[in-house]
């Protein structure tokens, strides 16, 4: 009987390993140009935290963990609990009386919906946020807990206002201030820093410092030689050069559709 279950346990990893490989080899071509600079360690780690948060929600079949695999990689790891997209969360815990694969066709309608009406038409929300957040300086992140929360979701609602408007403000509420707590292990809570981490989040998903997709995020965050000011500095910078990058990969598509 031990024997047996050992035996179905090495078929079952066998199994999920095979599911790994094909999920990595999909995510460098679906999740392309992104996906190049990323590596095959990163999309790995993506695959893998994909499929473990899936199984905590039920999912088991390959092609519901394959859906919420590449939510995670559109969205973000953390996609599933992040308050500024509402409908997973109400997807993924509201709806339990569907089937599986119910589900996660829901899931997809919601985020296809999601994306349409976040992005505009021919992405023009997301490029006008895109090149508002460029000519954004760190002097212009709130440097002081007074009014912190109100100061951020103005200044997100300045570059991005759609996506306060679809989340709701208490949503965008609990979501700066849940980035607030996030970084109180390394800043003291330090406003500024705050502040970045927030713009870091709201640009590249909840939980961005702990996202497999950004190991560059998790090796600033891991050095023990950055003092916390430094360390804000260069996420700030990491922030601004991937920007510079999503606005560079607009411009091309654009062109790209000009010429077809």
């Amino acid at each position: 009987m031990h024997i047996a279950r050992l035996s179905q346990d090495a078929f079952k990893q066998a199994a999920i390993h095979q599911f790994i490989d094909e999920m990595v080899e999909h995510l460098s071509q679906w999740g392309r140009p992104y996906s190049i600079s990323m590596g095959v360690p990163a999309l790995r780690n993506i695959a893998t935290t994909g499929l473990q948060r899936s199984n905590m929600h039920g999912f088991r079949d390959a092609i519901s963990a394959k859906l919420f695999i590449e939510l995670a990689m559109l969205f973000g790891s953390e996609f599933d609990v992040d308050p500024l997209l509402p409908w997973a969360s109400h997807s993924l815990n509201s709806m339990k009386y569907l089937s599986e694969h119910e589900l996660a066709f829901e899931l997809f309608r919601r985020s296809t919906d999601y994306l349409t009406d976040v992005f505009g038409p021919s992405g023009i929300y997301a490029r006008n946020a895109i090149e508002l957040g460029m000519g954004y300086q760190l002097d212009d992140f709130p440097d002081d807990n007074e009014s912190f929360v109100e100061k951020m979701l103005d200044l997100l609602g300045m570059i991005y206002p759609q996506r306060l408007a679809i989340a709701g403000k208490d949503a965008a509420i609990s979501f700066v201030e849940q980035c607030r707590i996030s970084i109180s292990s390394w800043s003291a809570c330090v406003p500024k820093s705050a502040a970045v981490v927030t713009c870091l989040s709201f640009t590249l998903g909840y939980g961005a410092l702990r996202d497999p997709r950004f190991p560059k995020i998790r090796q600033i965050l891991d050095s023990t030689n950055m003092e916390p000011s430094l360390r804000t500095t260069t996420l700030f910078s990491f922030l601004q050069n991937y920007l510079h990058s999503q606005y560079r990969i607009f411009t091309v598509n654009s062109m790209s559709n000009i010429g077809g």
